[in-house]
């Protein structure tokens, strides 16, 4: 019941107006770049969890999309980035932002039976209005939040068609007479409460519940996030590679709880 109060006072919330992010942080005028980042790394599976074949495509699907963001989303936020938003496109449309390909085949352990696959993954986040939210709620009412804390964020226009979907958060700044967006932070999109864009058209914004994955520090309200777009690409190693030739592939070791339906593996590309 608590939880249903907090979320229902989240979004009365709305009703309140507060000064305008659109025309303050997101450029009319055009686009100013992106963020992009890329990766290479190898997930491996025990070979007890469960049998060839049996469910371990999605499995290892579900796995790659999370550490493709999070090992993207971290090399970002080293780089602390300033952005400028842009009002590029208004499109107010569901989005498939995580798209899966290639074929797993992993190479399998003769001793412990432990299935390894690799990947590359590319992460590409657009400052655009379009793709961009704003945290309008707290966890219990706090008044910051940070890693693995729950928030309620406003999607501007664009929405998750399927989950998981992932974003990056940012604080708006004043920085040589201009006004940016400092990016600090990481979270994931767990559910999308509402999303009458659907059936209402363009420009209604949707409800989401959010967690924080990473931050450099605390979350507010009114921080914006940014939608990322992620392609992961299943490989298969060359039998005539060196140890040498992969040694940049990070290696993870996943004991991964079995989540059915969680994750679909789409063919089609993530949309530009």
């Amino acid at each position: 019941m608590k939880a249903v109060i907090w979320f229902l006072f989240i979004i009365m919330s709305l009703v309140s107006c507060r000064k305008n992010v659109e025309d303050t942080y997101f450029d009319s005028l055009g686009s100013y770049g992106h963020m992009e980042e890329t990766v290479s790394y190898s997930i491996t599976l025990p070979g007890n969890v469960l049998k060839h074949g049996d469910g371990m495509e999605a499995m290892f699907m579900n796995e790659a999309g999370k550490e493709c963001f999070r090992l993207t989303s971290r090399k970002v936020l080293n780089l602390q980035p300033l952005v400028q938003g842009s009002q590029d496109g208004y499109t107010g449309r569901a989005r498939q932002f995580l798209s899966l390909q290639g074929e797993i085949k992993p190479e399998i352990a003769p001793l412990t039976n432990d299935m390894t696959q690799e990947f590359t993954c590319s992460l590409v986040a657009f400052p655009d209005y379009s793709l961009a939210g704003e945290i309008i709620g707290l966890e219990e009412e706090r008044t910051i939040v940070g890693r693995k804390d729950r928030v309620v964020v406003r999607l501007f226009e664009d929405y998750p068609s399927t989950l998981p979907a992932f974003f990056l958060v940012g604080r708006g700044i004043r920085e040589h007479g201009r006004d940016l967006v400092s990016i600090f932070g990481s979270g994931e999109i767990v559910q999308i409460v509402d999303a009458p864009g659907r059936s209402q058209g363009a420009g209604k914004g949707a409800l989401a519940q959010a967690e924080i994955m990473e931050t450099n520090h605390e979350v507010n309200y009114n921080d914006l996030i940014f939608l990322a777009m992620l392609r992961v690409q299943a490989v298969q190693r060359d039998t005539d590679d060196s140890e040498e030739d992969v040694s940049g592939v990070q290696e993870i070791w996943i004991t991964p709880e079995i989540r059915p339906g969680t994750m679909k593996h789409e063919e089609d590309t993530v949309e530009q």
